[in-house]
């Protein structure tokens, strides 16, 4: 039992020993984010803090609280233990027949019993407090990220002002503004035999750059179909002209014998 014990002990110091390098590696991590802190400190303007990277009382607290608990689990472990080779002391006292013996050892298995129940509650209590501690320490890394990620973009809402896009936009207009006019001036000072000159040049090199101009497109897409073929004028009258030209022709003819039959039916009555 005693080398159960022992063994026990080394387990628990594994334990402990691994806690408290994951404690050192967690400290480790805080260098980091304290090195990534004054990064952007010197990024807004400040001083890095020297404070961040040291070992606060908080950590020690937490480290303290953990060893505290490691020794109650030796000693809830140790108290176990007892109990166990209490309860095969009173076993072997009564199979010698000596009774009272035995009974002394259940007592004192009940009373390792008891303690080890006031153990439990202990290390409950004490497990809890330690949770809890460490997740206070992630929520105030929380609202410490937050609170930096607050101030930057505070930062950048300082750099990009309305006020400095109204006036970026409005040097901006008076640039092309500005380009505009010089383009205009120059083009006036430019004979058309000039102009034509620097656009076949233009066209030119945009050739060479295998640049496409929409306007230089539709200029030469008739040029580039051929000449337009016009239909040849028609050698013969329409049909509807000559059948119109018919019934005129009867209609005249009709009209004249109407006259003639006019005239013949006058001239009996003279006579």
């Amino acid at each position: 039992m005693l080398e159960l014990d022992a063994v026990g002990a080394d387990e628990e110091a594994t334990r402990t020993r691994r806690d408290i390098a994951n404690t050192e590696s967690n400290r480790i991590e805080s260098k980091g984010g304290a090195r990534a802190t004054a990064f952007l400190g010197q990024k807004m303007g400040s001083a890095p803090s020297k404070s961040a990277v040291k070992i606060t009382a908080q950590d020690r607290a937490i480290l303290d609280l953990k060893l505290q608990r490691d020794k109650i689990r030796q000693y809830r472990k140790k108290l176990q233990a007892v109990a166990d080779r209490d309860h095969e002391l009173a076993r072997d006292a009564l199979a010698r027949g000596e009774r009272q013996k035995a009974l002394t050892a259940l007592r004192r298995r009940k009373y390792q019993e008891s303690l080890l129940a006031k153990t439990e509650s202990q290390l409950s209590t004490l497990e809890e407090l330690v949770s809890n501690i460490e997740f206070s320490q992630i929520q105030q890394s929380v609202m410490l990220g937050l609170q930096q990620g607050n101030e930057v973009l505070r930062s950048i809402h300082k750099e990009l002002s309305v006020e400095k896009v109204e006036q970026l936009m409005d040097e901006t207009a008076e640039a092309q503004a500005y380009q505009k006019e010089v383009e205009e001036l120059l083009a006036s000072r430019m004979s058309a035999e000039e102009e034509d000159a620097v656009q076949e040049e233009m066209r030119l090199l945009e050739q060479e750059a295998g640049i496409v101009n929409p306007a230089s497109a539709q200029k030469d897409a008739p040029n580039a179909a051929g000449p337009v073929q016009l239909p040849d004028a028609p050698t013969q009258e329409p049909v509807v002209d000559r059948v119109d030209a018919a019934a005129a022709e009867a209609d005249r003819e009709r009209e004249r014998r109407a006259k003639e039959l006019a005239q013949a039916a006058e001239e009996p009555m003279l006579a």
